[in-house]
């Protein structure tokens, strides 16, 4: 799990450059960061702490812009409905790959 959040973080950090995306796509990155920080149990309180200020760094939104972009949202559901779709789609390009069926490498066929 520590390993995916970490992944995840660097994949904010790098993958999707904060100055080259757009206001939407950047409050999609924090809110999925934010999310993901939530979810971990493997880093302490403090690493926590000091990812969620690399988090705020990255994306230019701070804890007070979140919270008024929630109470934004909160009358705007569609504008929140786009929004939550696309940061479903950062959480979920994060997920490791499903095994094969069966559990194990798939034998290879030699003709």
């Amino acid at each position: 799990m520590k390993r995916i959040i970490i992944a995840g973080m660097v994949l904010l950090a790098v993958a999707v450059p904060s100055f080259s995306s757009s206001r939407g796509e950047r409050e999609a990155e924090f809110f999925s960061g934010v999310v993901l920080l939530q979810s971990t149990t493997a880093l302490t309180a403090e690493q926590k702490a000091e990812k969620y200020r690399e988090l705020q760094m990255i994306t230019g939104i701070t804890g007070a812009r979140a919270k008024m972009l929630l109470t934004t949202y909160r009358d705007k559901p569609d504008e929140w409905l786009l929004l939550n779709g696309t940061i479903t789609k950062l959480l979920n390009g994060l997920q490791p790959d499903p095994p094969a069926a069966g559990g194990g490498p798939k034998p290879k066929i030699s003709q």
